[in-house]
């Protein structure tokens, strides 16, 4: 074989081979599935909100499925664990991404998880929608990450003015875990606790990880605050605190608030009981009937009730619904234009509320749908905020 042979089979080869590279991308393109990933923490210590969020989610994918799916084809939803964990997260983003082909994410689950995320998937103008994610300016300078809650501070405000004004308390003391997630809400809650003309009387971090809470809570009664708030990662932290209040005998002394973690049945469940004197803030549907419905569903599906009842949980469900509408508008998976889509998205119907995004991609909630909630009977009540 002369030399101009050897060149030619070498050339014919190189080109089958990039020819077949080239084939299969586009195979891959045309797939005849809607690819979605899912990252939700399905394990660990926020797997009660985790693996509620993704049971929604894959209501909402059978349904459609069920239906005709997107654009004539079937949503192909590709579920992974973040666990609530940065390192986790990221190692699960990218095998979504570069071994599953995904363009859009739903999730993660939680801050951390997702400040370890959207580096990463917006480098890449790949979209994620996050659920469990709420500490301040968390997406502010991504173009493609979105969350289904509004910031922490929101919380936090109307939470201080729950205490302030409809309770008229004075002091507070403030226990707060080391994490973003906990920090942006407790910090909104001083702040506007303060501009009400309330004082905080008392104010400490903990790491997490941290399950004997005894010494701060013996510290915080030295300072006699009329109105103590907890802001933690999780409900289990949460439980843990109001139970080792009442081994000390100390829950009468003041009322108890705090984040998304204290009127929960996870934490009713670790504490083994809530008081009737804590309340919290929270977001109920535009209608009850619309969640209530869609709660019935999951508890006929699952066979079980809803793992973490505030609002977010369930905008899994509204937000692929939501995604479908823009894919249909855009034609194809085009994460430039979904996203375009979102941002200009103006009240979009779901069971959960009515849904638009500002400019940094944070939910916009409105104000009527925020509630004072507190545990009566081991049920959750809802009561409007004047």
């Amino acid at each position: 074989m002369n030399k101009k042979t050897v060149w030619f089979s070498i050339i014919v080869a190189l080109l089958i081979i990039f020819g077949s590279l080239y084939f299969n991308r586009n195979i891959k393109s045309e797939s005849g599935t809607i690819k979605i990933g899912g990252l939700f923490a399905l394990t660990g210590k926020w797997q009660v909100g985790g693996e509620t969020e993704a049971n929604f989610a894959k209501i909402a994918v059978n349904e459609i499925n069920a239906n005709g799916g997107i654009l004539g084809k079937p949503i192909e939803f590709i579920l992974e664990d973040d666990k609530c964990s940065a390192k986790d997260a990221l190692s699960a983003a990218q095998k979504l991404v570069e071994q599953d082909g995904v363009d859009i994410i739903l999730g993660p689950s939680c801050t951390p998880a997702s400040q370890a995320v959207v580096p990463y998937t917006n480098d890449r103008k790949k979209i994620i929608i996050a659920f469990t994610t709420s500490a301040d300016n968390i997406f502010d300078k991504y173009f493609y990450a979105f969350r289904a809650i509004p910031p922490g501070d929101t919380f936090g405000k109307v939470g201080a003015r729950v205490a302030g004004v409809k309770y008229n308390k004075k002091n507070v003391a403030v226990i707060t875990e080391t994490t973003d997630f906990a920090r942006a809400w407790s910090k909104s809650f001083k702040e506007s606790f303060v501009d009400l003309g309330g004082s905080v009387v008392y104010d400490e971090e903990y790491l997490t990880g941290n399950t004997d809470f005894k010494s701060m809570i013996t510290k915080l009664l030295q300072t006699k605050p009329d109105v103590v708030y907890l802001a933690t990662q999780a409900p289990q932290d949460t439980g843990l605190i109001i139970r080792q209040m009442k081994e000390l005998g100390v829950l009468e002394r003041f009322q108890i608030t705090g984040n998304a973690n204290l009127i929960n049945k996870e934490t009713l469940n670790i504490a083994g009981f809530v008081p009737e004197n804590a309340f919290g803030v929270a977001i109920t549907s535009k209608s009850g009937d619309t969640m209530n419905e869609l709660v019935a569903k999951y508890k006929q599906i699952y066979g079980k009730e809803i793992g973490f009842d505030f609002f977010y949980t369930a905008a899994a469900y509204d937000m692929v619904y939501l995604l479908k509408e823009a894919i249909e508008k855009c034609g194809k998976v085009d994460t430039k234009c979904v996203s375009e889509y979102l941002y200009k998205v103006e009240g979009h119907e779901g069971k959960v509320t009515n849904w638009s995004f500002n400019e940094f991609g944070d939910a916009q909630v409105p104000l009527v749908n925020y509630k004072e909630s507190s545990f009566k009977n081991s049920k959750i009540i809802y009561s409007d905020i004047k």
